[in-house]
């Protein structure tokens, strides 16, 4: 079936109608060849889905599932489609609505006239581009749900285990927005990252991963007899570690779960709509629309999908990239680096924010052509990254705490490695505090957030300059020179914090203390085994029931410090096994069995003492507070103020030890009286410094406002340099510039001189939007007559025989020789 965008949008919102034919009977069981699962009845018995692809407007989730599963007869991706990118939280909430008969949303196909590729689910789970077959079908809308329905009803997705109890009713829809309001909504589904991660009351769970191969041995599965007397044998089969011994309370509610399953699965309640295309460029617009046209993908995702679209091996060389330097996180990250420093390099501004627009006309011709070169495996860029990326993970002292930094501040630091000449650790070296300083001041005093685009685009130009230059890494020009744009605040009226006063560094620490435990703890930044952790409540949240003051008619009410039990100075990181041993211990026990477990050496792997991040009299502070906590309404009392002053002493403790460590964080501070100044004159464009070949050498992807300005700068900066040479052969007796408003789609500017003797001649700049940038030149008799019929003939608007892309030295020896041409044939 053949649809419109239109009808895909509106049909989109609404539910396929019930009525399903069944699966088929009599499926042999699943083999397994080199990693790779084959279901022999899914090729030759799929029915008629399968077998007629034109015919089909819906399918169901076992339809999908096995769809996936096959390696003949499945569905690629569309080039633009993102990674995958839902959690195992949004995977629950899909299951949840498969159990409730909610709609869950139309499968969009599309298939290409024109030759186009397609990506490729590896059996590992990664993807690869290939040639698509000329007919083929691929998922345009819908990658996330199949993603997701097969990664829990099989065992070959990669988010782990999804469990469903069994004995429990589904919960009333609760609406929620929330992370943690999401997690309460849906108590009856769970997932553990492995099968052998702990559960509690395990046996009331089925694992779902095991659902494809329990229906594959299976009669067609609504024909089963499901009742109190068969139900518990059934989920059993399904999974071993299901008690059957299923409570006649209960049963009722297993065998309505297990009907919801089977009707999830074998229900045709998922359209399946088709768009046939005329080229890729209609599967980007279409793509785009869909996804700009409501909230639910970001404009970068539209971008990324743009680029893939039109450069071949974009996501395999944004994963190079990223093996490169990990730090940029994510493929998104990857991409928003190298675009802007392809931008940058060619001259052109900020790619901030990355829209998809960007990627349209001359402009974007030579953007993605710039992101391909500097993405080449050994370029400059490549080299320079790799160096340098492998090099300060190891030697910072910021260790995990690269990790909790903003992640685009990363940006500013890459441009400034691979803007150098070379990549070498010594200059890496000299660097190193105003890196760390950096990275922590501007995660810390929020300046991504507070300045937003603003900063970003003024501390990546300031790094750019600063590493083509060879320079140390710029943080005090970048701090003084945003203070002077935005005097650290926002448009929305924040301001970046300050240390001057108690509040102020109060604040600060409470914002930041996972950062500054990490710090304080020495937590590297690639965990070896033994340093495996966890975040841990010193005092355990379990045992906060115990904060608490009477209130009226003697029930207990909340203390109210009790909720710092959650304040930076309760936390601290440790390691895994001996947080999982202690779980809810306090107190005297807690810091003895630590003490115990590390003079044992090998049998518990505990961290040195002096890495607690805890002194013994805050030590001594938390038992104080566990045996105070005793019952009585007074002690309790005792014991929160105790606990008050502890935790919000440790906090600033923590911070005070942070910036006696980088003292530049001070200078990063909010501090009206602190230096300032405007930025100084930048590079036009950073090529040389980054080794890249390609270049708009004429600015024909400029727009009239920027070519109005180069115009200008560039004959300003070539008429000194002439006047010069002029007045040094005694040539010249005056000068003067011109700079007329841009007319029609032309812009231009002049540099006109009048020689001894009286002769005149200007150097003529001209920019057209079709053609770009030239020289000129004209020669008239005296300044009177500068019009065409006073042209000297043989120099009316001639071009000048030197290019746009000339260097200025080249430009003026050119222009001097034309000056000698007019002198010699019309001299005066």
């Amino acid at each position: 079936m053949i649809i419109s965008v239109s009808e895909f949008r509106a049909a989109h919102e609404v539910r396929a109608e019930a009525g399903s034919p069944g699966l088929p009977t009599s499926w042999p069981p699943p083999t397994e060849s080199r990693g790779r699962v084959s279901y022999p009845w899914h090729d030759d018995a799929m029915g008629d889905l399968v077998r007629s692809d034109d015919a089909a407007t819906s399918a169901s989730v076992g339809e999908l599932v096995l769809r996936r599963l096959s390696s003949t007869d499945r569905w690629n991706l569309a080039l633009v489609q993102r990674a995958e990118v839902w959690d195992e939280l949004r995977m629950r909430h899909l299951l949840d609505s498969l159990l409730a008969d909610y709609p869950i949303g139309a499968i969009l196909l599309s298939t290409v006239r024109e030759h186009t590729r397609e990506l490729v689910i590896q059996p590992d789970g990664s993807r690869a581009e290939s040639d698509a077959e000329s007919g083929s079908w691929q998922i345009l809308d819908g990658q996330q749900r199949i993603n997701a329905v097969f990664s829990i009803f099989t065992a070959h997705g990669n988010y782990g285990h999804f469990l469903l109890d069994m004995r429990m009713e589904r919960p009333a829809p609760a609406p929620a927005q929330g992370r943690s309001a999401k997690e309460r909504a849906i108590p009856h589904i769970r997932h553990l990252r492995d099968a052998n991660e702990e559960l509690e009351s395990r046996e009331r769970f089925v694992d779902l991963s095991r659902w494809a191969d329990w229906a594959a041995v299976h009669e067609d599965l609504r024909a089963l007899r499901i009742d109190d007397s068969t139900v518990g044998k059934l989920l059993n089969d399904l999974d071993p570690s299901f008690d059957s011994d299923v409570s006649p309370e209960e049963r009722p509610i297993a065998v309505r779960n297990l009907d919801r399953l089977i009707r999830a699965w074998t229900k045709r309640s998922v359209p399946i709509l088709r768009a046939e295309m005329d080229s890729p460029l209609d599967v980007l617009e279409v793509f785009s629309r869909i996804n700009l046209g409501g909230v639910d993908v970001a404009g970068a995702d539209v971008y990324f999908a743009g680029v893939k679209t039109f450069w071949r091996d974009a996501e395999a060389r944004v994963d190079q990239v990223l093996n490169d330097a990990p730090m940029l996180r994510n493929r998104l990250g990857a991409l928003r680096f190298l675009s802007r420093l392809a931008s940058r390099a060619l001259g052109h501004g900020d790619v901030l924010p990355l829209t998809v627009d960007r990627l349209a006309g001359k402009k974007g011709d030579l953007l993605r052509a710039a992101l391909a070169e500097i993405t080449e495996p050994g370029s400059p860029v490549r080299v320079r990254l790799a160096a340098f990326a492998s090099w300060y993970s190891a030697e910072s002292s910021l260790g995990y705490v690269l990790q909790q930094a903003t992640p685009e501040l990363w940006d500013d630091l890459l441009a400034w490695a691979v803007t150098a000449p070379t990549p070498d650790v010594e200059w890496y070296r000299a660097s190193i505090e105003a890196l760390d300083s950096y990275l922590l001041g501007a995660t810390l005093f929020r300046y991504r957030s507070v300045m937003g685009d603003t900063f970003r685009r003024i501390a990546f130009h300031e790094s750019l300059e600063a590493g083509s230059a060879a320079q140390p890494f710029p943080l005090e020009e970048i701090v003084s020179v945003i203070r002077a744009k935005t005097r650290l605040r926002g448009s929305r009226g924040r301001a970046v914090g300050g240390v001057e006063s108690e509040d102020a560094l109060e604040n600060l620490a409470s914002r930041n203390g996972w950062i500054l435990t990490a710090l304080a703890q020495r937590i590297p930044y690639r965990s070896q085994p033994e340093d495996d952790f966890d975040w841990d409540h010193i005092f355990p949240q379990a045992q906060a029931h115990r904060m608490w003051v009477p209130g009226q008619g003697g029930r207990r009410r909340h203390h109210p410090d009790r909720h710092l039990i959650n304040s930076p100075g309760n936390f601290w990181a440790l390691n895994s096994s001996a947080n999982r041993s202690l779980q809810d211990i306090s107190g005297r026990r807690k810091f003895d069995l630590l003490l115990s477990w590390l003079q044992e050496g090998e049998a518990w792997r505990v961290w040195e003492a002096d890495r607690w991040s805890i002194s013994a009299d805050e030590i001594e502070s938390f038992i104080l507070v566990d045996e105070k906590l005793n019952g009585d309404p007074a002690s309790i009392d005792e014991a929160m103020v105790i606990f008050k002053s502890t935790v919000k002493a440790r906090s600033r403790r923590l911070l005070d030890e942070a910036i006696n460590r980088f003292p530049r964080l001070r200078m990063m501070a909010d501090d009206p009286n602190a230096p300032m100044h405007d930025a100084a004159p930048k590079r036009r464009d950073y090529r040389d410094a980054l080794g890249l070949s390609v270049a708009d050498l004429t600015l024909s992807t400029l727009d009239h406002s920027e070519a109005r300005s180069r115009l200008r700068e560039r004959a300003r900066q070539l008429g000194s340099m002439i006047e010069d040479r002029l007045r040094e052969a005694g040539a010249l007796k005056q000068s003067w510039p011109w700079e007329p408003s841009g007319v029609g789609a032309s812009e231009m500017a002049f540099a006109a001189f009048e020689l001894v003797g009286g002769n005149c001649i200007e150097l003529m700049l001209k920019w057209e939007s079709a053609s770009g940038a030239r020289f000129e030149l004209k020669a008239y008799p005296n300044k009177r007559r500068p019009s065409r019929p006073h042209l000297y003939e043989g120099f009316s608007e001639i071009a000048l025989k030197a290019p746009w892309w000339a260097d200025d030295g080249a430009v003026v020896d050119e222009f001097l020789r034309s000056v000698s041409n007019v002198q010699e044939m019309y001299p005066r």
